[in-house]
């Protein structure tokens, strides 16, 4: 598949780097000594003409075309892309300041009595426009020592009278230390210009929209199968440069969102750079895991996240003025991509040539629009076009590896019930052929061996693991002890996060399902499943509810109505709810054994299984609610510990030697507890006796 992905994003490499190279056959003129000489020009024939050159410059000072003759201009210099790096005078003009501007521009005759129009993008800075001495229209509000800019793009519509069109632009810039304050100011036509800016809309929104819905799409993926994040961030990337595109392109906000302003405009700016660029290296971690570095892992949110609270806390006089040193760091994170994508490709990971060829993309109009913001090319933002390029084709490659997931799964799954099936083909077989040798009986046996070994491998994938309840738990153990390779007894898990309803929770259950090996193995698929539906899906939280829908659910799956299947499982649940400082306990046939204040209370579970012999369609079970404000130690079990025979006698190990246990060893670290329990075990069995049923005892330690 990374073969055919491969030529796909070739093609939208060439067609980037065509849009990035391509210029204009004819050079347009450009104002010399304050003058624009347009009288060969013909805007029927030729489109806007950016008004680039020799500006008649005032500094320092807010002149009206009245008193524009009274004065001298300080210099001679090009607006575009901001005064920063000019001189008056071999002084270096400051970032914060106001000027005046004055052009005139010499019209062909043929173009008298026409409409023509100019078209003003602006980035940072308020200004005031006078066209052949009328106010034509004004941005933000202009000042000596404050201003309040807006960006936004307009396009004011004249009809020369005379040959002669006289332009003044007053300008103030007292927020930001950025480079580029005019992105555009072009003379045209008015069809043109406004067929331009409807089309760069379109453009605008097109993105939008493309990037809004690969967004959801993406977050739907990870809703339905949370264990892969990395359709999160990917998701989180879209979004994040979707809000940019519309913050950045020709839509006024303040059209839409009088609320935002130009401080606010400038923190969407700076935190989508931000944030993208945290998001992309989150979303690169995700996908090549192994080729990450550790390190740069720790490090790259640590260098991020001060940029972002900056913006978030500070106006933009001040957060404007570290801009430079993210687009360095901007460009060093562009090779520090490099090297991890090239470890990916060298390790052949699957999607990595494609990941790369989209991230040149990205990488190459990045550090593009660097160059861009610093004054020394004036093409435009091509980032917003690269990173819809990478992001097409990291929706392609994360399809790829979603569909390659899935089609694992259907394999395995086919695999499972082609194992199902020839288990169930290898017992009729090994009855009707009682007659045949020792040598077949072992071939079979080996292949029924094979096929439990893999169920085994598939149960144990299906139960949580146990650092992971000890994330929440720390101070737990686990002793599992299955009689056979697969279980009958499993356990049961899940942390529940906060929400309106709810405090955060944490479910925990032991499960003694009826019989043990393959039987008791099938009974925990689907006990785990139920609990999973129950709980996960149907939102419910009670443990006496809990257990009562299990017991419908069971005997439902079971058919036990029909059938008089009397299989069923046995079960102690906790709800534990660490912020109240409560834990809820329901049992069905199993105890839970609570410690507190040196002392051992048995908790008796309802005497009645789930499922089972009891054929009532419902049964309620009993709800204890406990207090753990103080330090609290319990155990869940199943009964095959306190069943296990050995001893000097040949006998059970019973339920009061079991609890006298538990209050022995509960003063000491779980750890330790564990351990005395296994030596116990172990002690008593003396490898003499078989183990008789699966065990199942679960420690926890509430501080």
């Amino acid at each position: 598949m990374d073969k055919y992905l491969n030529k796909v994003y070739f093609i939208f490499l060439l067609l980037l780097a065509s849009c990035t190279s391509t210029a204009p056959t004819t050079p347009f003129p450009t104002i010399k000594q304050g003058v624009l000489d347009l009288s060969n020009w013909s805007f029927e024939k030729n489109k806007a003409i950016p008004l680039k050159g020799e500006w008649e410059v005032y500094w320092q000072k807010l002149l009206s075309p009245e008193t524009l003759a009274q004065h001298k201009p300080s210099a001679l210099f090009d607006l575009f892309p901001s005064w920063k790096g000019k001189t008056i005078n071999q002084q270096a003009l400051p970032h914060h300041a106001q000027a005046t501007y004055h052009t005139r521009v010499i019209i062909a005759p043929s173009q008298l009595n026409n409409p023509l129009a100019i078209k003003f993008k602006v980035s940072e800075f308020a200004y005031k426009i006078f066209i052949n001495g009328k106010l034509s229209g004004k941005i933000g509000q202009i000042g000596t020592t404050n201003n309040a800019p807006i960006y936004s793009t307009n396009i004011y519509t004249f009809t020369p009278q005379t040959r002669t069109i006289d332009l003044v632009l007053q300008i103030s810039n007292h927020n930001t230390h950025v480079s580029s304050l005019i992105q555009s100011l072009d003379l045209g036509q008015p069809t043109n210009l406004y067929l331009s800016h409807q089309q760069a809309l379109n453009v605008n929104f097109l993105l939008f929209g493309s990037l809004l819905i690969i967004a959801l799409y993406h977050f739907s993926l990870f809703y339905f199968r949370r264990q892969a994040t990395s359709p999160l961030y990917f998701g989180l990337l879209c979004l994040t440069i979707a809000v940019r595109i519309l913050t950045l392109g020709e839509f006024n906000m303040t059209d839409v969102f009088p609320w935002f302003d130009f401080e606010w405009h400038e923190k969407f700016s700076y935190l989508t750079y931000y944030i993208a660029t945290l998001v992309t290296f989150i979303f690169i971690r995700s996908v090549f895991t192994d080729e990450f570095p550790r390190l740069l892992a720790k490090l790259i949110p640590w260098v991020i996240w001060p940029f972002i609270l900056l913006t978030i806390f500070t106006n933009s006089r001040v957060f404007s003025k570290v801009l430079p040193v993210f687009q360095l760091f901007t460009v060093v994170s562009v090779f520090i991509g490099f090297y991890i994508l090239g470890r990916a490709v060298l390790n052949k990971s699957y999607g990595a040539k494609a990941f790369l060829l989209g991230y040149i993309a990205i990488s190459g109009t990045a550090v593009h629009d660097i160059i861009y913001a610093l004054g020394i090319i004036h093409t435009g933002h091509l980032f917003p076009w690269g990173l819809f390029i990478f992001i097409l084709s990291q929706a392609v490659a994360l399809s790829g590896r979603f569909s390659r997931a899935f089609v694992q799964s259907e394999q395995l799954s086919q695999e499972l019930n082609d194992l199902n099936q020839d288990l169930e083909h290898q017992v009729q077989s090994r009855t009707r052929s009682l007659e045949k040798t020792r040598e077949e009986l072992q071939l079979k046996n080996d292949n029924i061996t094979a096929s439990i070994t893999y169920a085994q491998r598939i149960q144990d994938a299906i139960l949580p693991g146990w650092n992971n309840v000890q994330k929440h738990l720390p101070e737990s153990f686990l002793m599992f002890r299955p009689k056979d390779l697969v279980s009958g007894d499993f356990y049961w898990f899940a942390a529940l996060e906060k929400s309106e309803q709810v405090n955060e929770k944490l479910i925990l259950a032991a499960v003694d399902c009826t019989g043990h090996g393959v039987p008791g193995a099938f009974m925990s698929l689907i006990g785990n499943n139920l609990l999973n539906q129950i709980i996960l899906e149907r939102k419910i939280f009670s443990p006496d509810l809990i257990l009562s829908a299990l017991n419908k659910e069971v005997k439902q799956v079971l058919k036990q109505h029909e059938t008089h299947n009397r299989d069923g499982m046995d079960l102690a649940l906790v709800v534990i709810d660490q912020e109240a400082k409560t834990m809820e306990f329901a049992g069905a046939q199993n105890p839970l054994y609570l410690l507190q204040n040196g002392e051992l209370t048995v908790l008796k579970g309802d005497k009645a299984p789930i499922g089972g012999k009891q054929y009532e369609q419902e049964i309620a079970y009993q709800k204890h609610c406990i207090d753990i404000t103080q330090p609290t130690t319990f155990y869940l079990a199943s009964d095959g510990f306190q069943d296990q025979f050995g001893g000097p006698s040949g006998r059970k190990f019973m339920v009061k030697a079991f609890r006298r246990l538990l209050f022995d060893i509960h003063p000491h670290p779980m750890s330790t507890q564990h351990e005395i329990l296994t030596q116990t075990l172990t002690d008593w069995k003396k490898d003499e006796e078989e183990q008789v049923d699966d065990i199942l005892v679960i420690g926890i330690k509430l501080s």
